[in-house]
Parts: structure tokens; sequence; C-alpha cells
């Protein structure tokens, strides 16, 4: 886990290198991932990086459950009624993304919270949306936890966002 672009490159070339050279010798090969494959996930970038080594390539990509559909489902919560926009938005970088997508109302999906998840407390107090919130880290896996009231999170540090998301209802 490293946020330097030029060593992510290099780790996802060293990876297809190595999944290329099984697929070259007739073998089939697999990548198991949490969520759906196509929706922040290092499948994209190994993806990406085999078919520079294999312009042909024929993969298959199955479809996964998103971890947002997943934290719908378990917490009940309608992630697009009506008319209403359905925005997601990977908060680990830019809290300023965070807060244009809450104010455009509908439904908003935080992902990627990691550390960031004080601040997002704190930006979703402000803005009176902590009640209109859910919260589930780990969805589907033995430390699965669910909180439907986020301010029992204030007292936790930044790593009970770590595999998390938070369904926002931001209103009209």
């Amino acid at each position: 886990m490293t946020a330097e672009r030029e060593e992510l490159a290099e780790r996802w070339d060293e990876a297809a290198a190595r999944v290329a050279n099984v697929l070259m010798d007739g073998e089939d090969a697999c990548f198991i991932t949490l969520g759906d494959p196509l929706l922040y996930s290092t499948y994209i970038y190994l993806l990406r990086a085999l078919r520079k080594i294999i312009p042909d390539l024929n993969a298959v990509t199955v479809p996964g459950i998103t971890a947002f559909g997943a934290a719908a489902a378990l917490t009940g919560f309608p992630v697009g009624e009506g008319r209403e926009p359905v925005t997601i938005v990977p908060a680990a970088d830019d809290l300023g993304s965070v807060r244009r997508a809450l104010a455009q109302g509908g439904t908003v999906v935080l992902m990627k919270i990691g550390k960031r998840l004080p601040e997002l407390l704190d930006l979703l107090d402000g803005e009176r949306l902590l009640e209109s919130s859910v919260f589930v880290s780990h969805a589907t896996m033995a430390e699965q936890r669910i909180e439907t009231d986020l301010r029992r999170l204030k007292a936790e540090g930044p790593e009970a966002g770590y595999l998390s998301i938070i369904l926002v209802h931001a209103g009209k």
C-alpha cells in the first residue's frame, strides 16, 4: 500500500508479468477481489498492465457486489429514489469533493474512508447529516460493523474507517 504512483505502476507491471507468464504457458488465472472488480479495485490496474503485455487478452470479468450495495442491503438504506442523483465519492484524499457531492443532494456514497473518518464525521455533523447516514465496515465479513447512530463513532480512532462505507441521504 503506497500512494507513490511510480511505485504502484512498477508493482502492477511486476504482478502482470507473473500472471502473463502463467497465461502464456497455457494456464488460466483468476484474480479474486472484495466488491466489484471494476470499482476502486486493484483488478483495474492489473488488467490494464496485463493488456500492455498481452494486447489480445481474453479476460472475463465477473461483476461482484459493490461494497455500497452490500452496505445498503445490510441497513435497508435506499441508494437511489425517484430522480435523485447518486454520487460515489472516494473520501480518502479530498474533502472538497465530499462537500460538493453533499451540496448536490440525493444519495452520497462515501468510499475509501480510511483515516479520514473523524474528519468526515465532523463534516457530516456540521451539515446536520449524521441522522440521515449509515456506516458499515467490513461488510459481509466476520468483523462486520453497522452503525446507524454515527455519533458513536466519534469516540473511536481513525482506524475504524478501514474497509468502510458511509451512505448519506443528503436531501434535495
